[in-house]
């Protein structure tokens, strides 16, 4: 469990299960991005987050800090719980 707000976020690999499947963060992005038919990259330029951090997210399975967890939120119309563990 990690506490979201703007002051902390932990930014240790975050794991999501859905079903006995685990996602991370980048898994939920792209599920999110193929749900509005989009693409990662093209979410990405849409929200001024660089190709670099996406790549982060999908190697290193790191999870971005509160301020683009926001942008992303806000983009796909879903709250901050819904990409992080909370």
């Amino acid at each position: 469990t990690i506490v979201v707000n703007q002051y902390n976020l932990c930014c240790f690999m975050e794991i999501y299960k859905k079903g006995d499947v685990f996602l991370s963060f980048y898994d939920k992005f792209e599920t999110l991005c193929k749900e509005k038919g989009v693409t990662p990259t093209g979410a990405a330029r849409e929200m001024g987050i660089t190709q670099q951090a996406v790549s982060l997210w999908k190697k290193r399975g790191s999870t971005p800090k509160y301020t683009t967890l926001k942008k992303v939120a806000d983009y796909f119309g879903v709250e901050i719980d819904a990409l992080v563990v909370v």
